[in-house]
């Protein structure tokens, strides 16, 4: 624990809110007739203005982002809880260094600084292969990576290495919301890796590898739908304390067959349980909501930039996150 008390973080997190694009400003930037004009509005509302030199939507947004998490790490009355949020960008920096070494280019300049472990630590840890700074399983995943030479392989170990971390410090370090959260995305994972090597007709091995120790859903059904027509992932894959949900979501891909609406849903799921919590002044829900808020915020707008900077997609009506 850092000594700060909930009640203080949750009000700073109240005041930050305010840094949240509203609706209206959400219809003008729907508005913009380009990428520059959405600079502009942008710029108006003070967003990414720690990123003065900022020429695009995307340099905006990860400015702002960036000062989001330093607001986040300093106020956070529980680090080791906030930090589950932050080991994907660990996995992200590790898997671009490691490629980095396979193709023999040197990939620091791509490196995000917003991660767990220091980027320079990270750096100097994989050059020395001295890893014992590092959490044990992520470090025994970077050692096993670079006897490998099949990036796919090699994303999937550190991946896996970084479930398996955030999975068992929710074990030890228990947080009721945190692991309701986690096991959705978990569930995620692995509901997303069934429907997607069921599409592209993988064998069944190569399935089950990128399946997940963690969530909600039963190792052994998990097993069963694979192979299974869309039809029948329901009774394998709408189980467990969220079915409901679950089945619905699975429905409307056995009518779409879109797997990145299932994704988009699941997430959107994940999210509203943080949400519900939005206002509990003595937890981790409000802190964690305004990171995902301006995660997903950042999300949309790069969204619509990329839309306005590509002419064919004016005529399509396009829901972002103001829009909800």
């Amino acid at each position: 624990m850092s000594g700060i008390s909930y009640p203080f973080a949750v009000g700073r997190i109240k005041g930050l809110e305010n840094k949240l694009i509203d609706q209206n400003v959400w219809q003008r930037l729907s508005e913009a007739e380009d990428e520059p004009a959405m600079i502009k509005i942008l710029k108006e509302n003070s967003y990414g203005s720690s990123g003065n030199g900022s020429h695009t939507v995307n340099e905006m947004v990860a400015s702002e982002l960036n000062e989001v998490n330093l607001d986040i790490k300093s106020i956070s009355p529980d680090p080791t809880l906030t930090n589950l949020f932050y080991y994907p960008e660990d996995a992200y920096n590790i898997k671009i260094l490691l490629k980095g070494i396979l193709i023999r280019k040197d990939a620091k300049s791509l490196l995000h600084p917003s991660g767990v472990i220091d980027v320079t630590n990270l750096i100097d840890a994989i050059s020395d292969e001295n890893y014992n700074d590092l959490p044990p399983i992520i470090g025994k995943s970077i050692k096993d990576s670079l006897d490998l030479d099949d990036p796919f392989e090699i994303s999937q170990k550190i991946d896996n290495a970084v479930l398996i971390t955030i999975r068992d410090t929710l074990i030890t370090h228990h947080n009721i919301l945190l692991k309701h959260y986690f096991d959705i995305i978990f569930d995620k994972i692995n509901i997303l890796a069934i429907l997607r090597g069921n599409a592209l007709k993988w064998n069944p091995e190569r399935i089950i590898q990128l399946l997940f120790d963690g969530g909600t859903l039963d190792p052994k059904d998990m097993c069963k739908a694979i192979g299974q027509t869309d039809k029948q992932l329901y009774s394998y894959l709408a189980t467990g304390p969220n079915r409901a949900t679950y089945r619905k979501i699975l429905e409307g891909y056995s009518k779409q067959h879109i797997i990145s609406e299932v994704e988009s849903q699941l997430d959107d799921f994940a999210f509203s349980t943080i949400h519900e919590e939005k206002n509990d002044s003595f937890g981790i829900g409000p802190i964690i909501n305004y990171l995902l808020e301006k995660r997903r915020e950042g999300a949309s707008l790069r969204v619509m930039a990329a839309q306005k900077n590509n002419p064919s997609n004016h005529l399509e009506k396009k829901t972002y996150r103001g829009d909800v």
